[in-house]
């Protein structure tokens, strides 16, 4: 099982990496690319599907944690959730 500090490390370094694929295409402002280096949202869930990772309290204190480190506070850390309600006879 990875470590959560790993997960998001590696998650923000995948970020920059797709961001940096940018530069020099046309049309791309050098604010706006520098801005994208920077994640501020994450999604851990996109339709529901459970989460089944033990550590996941602490995977997202590092998200919030390396918000505070490079002074960008995540905007969110979106949880999707399957919200089913069980029908009851």
């Amino acid at each position: 099982m990875d470590p959560p500090l790993e997960i998001v490390e590696q998650a923000v370094n995948a970020h920059k990496a797709m961001v940096k694929q940018m530069k020099g295409v046309p049309g791309v402002k050098a604010d706006r690319l520098a801005e994208g280096m920077q994640p501020r949202h994450c999604a851990l869930s996109l339709v529901g599907e459970p989460i089944m990772y033990p550590e996941i309290n602490t995977l997202v204190g590092e998200l919030h944690r390396y918000g505070r480190l490079v002074g960008r506070s995540p905007q969110y850390a979106l949880l999707v959730t399957e919200s089913r309600r069980e029908r009851r006879e």
